[in-house]
This record gives C-alpha cells, structure tokens and sequence, in this order.
C-alpha cells in the first residue's frame, strides 16, 4: 500500500492534506480509495461500528468531494429528479437515529442534469440542516413550477443568514459546492429564514431534456449498502 497516495494521507495531520488530495486527478483519487478500502476493509459490512481508519477515509472522500473540479460544459443526462430526491430523503432518514428526514413533492418530474452533481448537492443540503439541528425535523420539498424546479431542505435547524453567507466564501464547505453546482446548472441557490423554519432553496432552471441521453441514479438500497457510498460521506460531522 506504500505507492498509494490516499493511504499514505490517512497517517498525515489533517492540516496538511490539503494540497497532495487535490493534485489527485478524479480517477486516482476514486482508485486510491477502492484499493484503501480493499485493504483496510476487506469483509467490511454495512452493520459493522464504524473504525477510526473508516471515518477517515469518509473524511478524505467529504474533502475530495467538496473540491472537485467540475467542467463549466460538464455533460448533462435526463433523469428522474423526483425519484433520486424521494430516495435521498429516504436514504438519509434511515440513518438518522432520531427525529425524521421526509420528500414531499411531485411523483414525476424529469431534468436535465449532471446527476452526479446535482446529488451531491442535495446530500450536501441534508447534511447542513442535520448538524445544524438537536433533533432532525426535516423535508425534503420539491416543486415544479412553470420554468424551474425548486428544491427546498426545510426544517427547525438552527441557521442564519450571516452563517450562510459566511460559508459560500469557505473554498471547500459543503454550501460553496452547493452553489458551484447551482451555478453549473445555470441556477440558484438561497437561504430562506420564517418564524415556523428555516430552508435552503436550490432553484434549477427546466431545459429540454427529451434528446439527451438517460441516466439512472443509484437507487435507496445501493446507497444503504455500501457503506463507501456519498451517502455515508455526506453525513459525516
């Protein structure tokens, strides 16, 4: 293991990581953290309590993720965004110990997206409002309207405005991906603060979609049983 890169960060003070992680091309760092989990791992298992060298490893992949690169033109795909919102809500309420992460919305609503993206983004979303709240009281809103999609996290998390415009200025936090990925796709993303809430919002504007090619995002249970998957890195502190 001693020519993995990955590997070799995971013994390094976490205040010098930075730079070697981000010289890592997509695909080093995506095969580094295969070979990483191969062999610390090797009959690792979804119900197994979390090790260090686990949580670890998480850690890089929240970084690395948070700071990819992404291209301006990134290739867009037509899918289903009601479903893979349904099924990150559903996902993230079941590793939730308390309280509840709930979809509400439409049953039918089809994008033209960067799929990997634009679910990172929502993960990312999900996550701010979990650590931002004692007890997770949270949903997931979707709503189609005339010319966007409007995706809302709402819920009795504690946030402000100060906070989230604080943020958006960190290279590398969870809500400065959010609003690169927004951007990407032409969009927006705001904060929304009432006396009964507080939401983020992430607006996406509708292109045509019926000529692009299909993608089918990874489904609730392919999230749940791999315990590498964004799902489980998202939801890191």
């Amino acid at each position: 293991m001693s020519h993995n890169r990955l590997f070799s960060l995971l013994k390094e003070n976490k205040n010098s990581i930075e730079v070697p992680l981000f010289q890592m091309s997509e695909a080093e760092f995506r095969n580094a953290v295969q070979e990483c989990a191969t062999a610390l791992f090797p009959d690792a298992s979804v119900f197994a309590l979390p090790s260090e060298e686990y949580l670890s490893l998480l850690a890089l992949c929240k970084k690395y993720y948070n700071r990819e690169a992404f291209p301006k033109d990134a290739p867009l795909f037509h899918f289903s965004l009601s479903s893979l919102c349904s099924d990150l809500a559903f996902s993230t309420d079941l590793c939730t110990p308390t309280g509840s992460i709930l979809y509400s919305g439409t049953g039918h609503a089809e994008i033209a997206a960067a799929p990997r993206v634009l679910r990172w983004a929502i993960l990312n979303l999900l996550s701010e409002a979990l650590h931002a709240c004692e007890e997770a009281n949270l949903c997931l809103r979707l709503q189609e309207k005339k010319t966007y999609f409007l995706l809302a996290v709402a819920g009795d998390f504690s946030f402000s405005k100060e906070k989230f415009e604080a943020e958006l200025e960190q290279v590398g936090s969870p809500l400065a991906y959010c609003l690169r990925a927004a951007k990407l796709h032409g969009g927006q993303l705001l904060f929304r603060t009432t006396e009964s809430e507080n939401a983020f919002l992430l607006c996406l504007p509708k292109v045509p979609c019926e000529a692009l090619p299909s993608y089918t995002p990874e489904t609730f249970d392919e999230l749940l049983s791999d315990r590498f998957s964004v799902l489980y890195t998202a939801l890191l502190p």
